[in-house]
């Protein structure tokens, strides 16, 4: 578990304020981002601006609730986890490319731990 997370700004719209967890010096979002195809790339970013303005994304398959309040921007097979906080913060927490049929557990997993030191970084606010 990262020790040392901040908060990253990538998107700030009339709705939502998208931000990506930073562990460290590293940003997973946007460097799993940056390893995408140049369309997969585009419609990750096109959903994030989408959300960032409107506050909805009309495809509901291209965002979906996976679990526990954790949910997935999809574009092909990339899948982008995040959180809500707050009615105006939308939190990205990790990356991954989908090889199976359902949600990846370790991502989810992953998602969920960051989420959880996220709120510590809070200290102890409520969810």
């Amino acid at each position: 578990m990262p020790k040392l997370i901040s908060v990253h700004a990538i998107w700030r719209g009339a709705r939502f304020s998208i931000c990506e967890i930073a562990q460290g010096d590293r940003y997973p979002v946007t460097r799993f981002i940056e390893g995408l195809g140049i369309q997969e790339k585009s419609k990750i970013v096109s959903l994030y601006r989408q959300l960032a303005e409107t506050g909805i994304i009309r495809n509901t398959t291209k965002f979906v609730h996976e679990e526990d309040g954790i949910y997935a921007f999809k574009a092909n097979q990339a899948r982008v986890y995040c959180f809500f906080d707050s009615d105006k913060l939308v939190l990205l927490t990790n990356g991954a490319t989908k090889k199976q049929r359902k949600a990846d557990p370790n991502e989810l997993a992953r998602a969920r731990r960051l989420r959880e030191a996220y709120y510590g970084l809070r200290k102890g606010k409520k969810k």
